[in-house]
């Protein structure tokens, strides 16, 4: 393939079930509207994910398959995919979601306005069904700039998906705000920065993208992990930072982003969270923040207590916890057994 007017890039790992429904969903949406690759990038899965794909390429040429070399999670398998790209635009897709029809409308749409980014509707699907829809509250084939976009339109529980937006490959390239490596929750301050400084953005009234609740809620993102709370966190801290960034020249913009910076903190960083782990555990968390970060959002103030508490006097926590725990995980196991006799 000489060309392409359009990349989709597949981070996978372990997908060794989710990936052809994918593969194909992207085929059947694109096919003959578009010249398109599509880049799947292998995040040292173990299981056959790589052979399926492999598979897949031999009726598929389109597909191309890069093995990550070690893992380093999803933001460096996007940033791969990215560096060898050769559409114009490019779009994120997850191995475990598909996209729709509307992929072409977006895609044509910011193609013909020379556009840095276009969006979409993104669809909840549960049990085989469209269960509910995220939109964006903007007219049908709206521009504006990207700053507009986030001082009017963003928001970081709808606007915060890579995955709902088809973007300009060179403006990506040309800005250069990677997706973090080696951390989840790697995406959330990334949109936050690149939509901001599009200096066009539209939106297309189609569903885009279908995001497939069951399956995400049980990937490794969303388990409650020492991992996944220190990430959260620290993805906090970097909305935090870039919020400090922009204060003076969007100032909506930049309370959006400490509101939700706050909120990730003070439901991260709470009582009743942390006593699910252990004193070593909460540890854990505390060095997967890291300690920049935890000075930096300390030195804020303004949390609630037991947030506060966290950060002012991590040693005292780590006792409380050690108290806490056996108690916590006892009044779970109780709960959980009345249930179980209930039903």
């Amino acid at each position: 393939m000489n060309m392409a007017n359009i990349s989709f890039i597949i981070p996978a790992y372990n997908a060794s079930g989710t990936i052809v429904r994918t593969l194909d969903s992207i085929s059947s949406a694109i096919e003959g509207k578009a010249f398109y690759e599509i880049i799947v990038v292998d995040d040292c899965s173990k299981d056959n994910t790589c052979e399926v794909i492999e598979q897949y390429i031999k009726k598929h040429p389109q597909v191309k398959l890069l093995r990550q070399p070690q893992n380093h999670r999803q933001g460096a398998a996007r940033n791969r995919g990215l560096s060898v790209a050769i559409g114009e635009y490019v779009m994120f897709v997850d191995s475990d979601d598909t996209v729709t029809n509307g992929v072409s409308a977006v895609y044509q749409f910011a193609k013909d306005n020379k556009l840095d980014a276009a969006l979409g509707i993104l669809a909840l699907v549960e049990n085989g069904e469209v269960a509910s829809v995220i939109e964006t509250p903007m007219q049908d084939k709206e521009i504006v700039s990207g700053h507009d976009f986030a001082e009017k339109y963003f928001s970081t529980a709808v606007n915060n998906y890579p995955v709902i937006y088809v973007w300009n490959k060179q403006y990506l390239l040309d800005t250069n705000r990677p997706f973090e490596e080696d951390r989840r929750y790697e995406d959330g301050d990334w949109c936050d920065k690149n939509a901001y400084f599009c200096k066009n953005i539209g939106f297309v009234k189609h569903i885009l993208y279908h995001y497939y609740l069951a399956e995400s809620i049980n990937s490794t993102s969303h388990t409650i992990s020492t991992d996944t709370l220190g990430d959260w966190v620290n993805m906090a801290y970097r909305q935090w930072m870039f919020a400090e960034e922009i204060k003076q020249d969007a100032p909506l913009f930049y309370d959006k982003l400490i509101d939700s910076s706050r909120h990730i903190v003070n439901g991260h960083f709470s009582y009743r969270r942390l006593t699910r782990f252990s004193p070593k555990q909460v540890k854990e968390i505390y060095a997967r923040v890291g300690q920049v970060a935890l000075d930096y959002l300390g030195a804020k103030g303004g949390w609630q207590r037991f947030p506060t508490l966290c950060f002012l006097s991590p040693h005292l926590v780590v006792l409380i916890i050690g108290i806490s725990h056996p108690l916590a995980s006892l009044g779970r196991w109780l709960v959980n057994l009345k249930r179980k006799v209930k039903s």
